[in-house]
């Protein structure tokens, strides 16, 4: 169980590689990544979007089609070629009147940590978890984390966020983890 009181959450912040994409980038022939992206993660992002959540992006990526991507789904929050990230969070809160206890991350690099280090709820994926005795950089995260998403990848990201603001199953299952 969360130990957060999740109805005070209003944005929830994504990075890409590795979050919103698998941590696995191919490569075109020109040399340009090209990027996976789940069509549950899509549908999750546009749903809370008409349900009154912020959703945003802060990447260090370039890719301008990750930014059309989101923008189709409704995001017009979305930050790419951030070198630091920390910086941009909080021209981000103070454009719309958050606190960083408000807000949700899930990040899973360490361009991530000055981030996580500060909002309320810091979310991390499970591989981090379990590589992070040989990574002692995602181990930094997972320390910082509050929730070990229950996904065994990027898959699936965001609908296991988004399930977590929601009521709890009748049958008293739970979609995240707390760490």
């Amino acid at each position: 169980m969360i130990n957060y009181d999740l109805t005070s959450v209003k944005a929830i912040i994504f990075d890409v590689d590795g979050v919103l994409s698998l941590s696995t980038i191919q490569m075109s022939p020109a040399g340009l990544p090209v990027r996976t992206v789940n069509i549950k993660d899509g549908y999750a992002i546009q749903l809370a979007i008409k349900m009154g959540m912020k959703i945003a992006i802060i990447s260090g990526g370039t890719d301008p089609s990750i930014e059309e991507r989101y923008r189709k789904l409704g995001m017009t929050d979305i930050f790419m070629s951030c070198s630091t990230k920390i910086q941009v969070l909080n021209q981000y809160l103070a454009d719309n009147h958050l606190s960083a206890d408000e807000v949700i991350y899930v990040g899973d690099d360490i361009p991530d940590y000055e981030i996580m280090k500060v909002v309320a709820v810091r979310a991390v994926l499970p591989m981090l978890a379990a590589t992070s005795r040989k990574s002692p950089p995602t181990s930094v995260l997972t320390r910082v984390a509050r929730v070990v998403l229950a996904t065994s990848s990027s898959r699936y990201c965001v609908p296991r966020v988004c399930g977590c603001l929601q009521p709890k199953p009748s049958d008293g299952s739970e979609s995240v983890h707390s760490s």
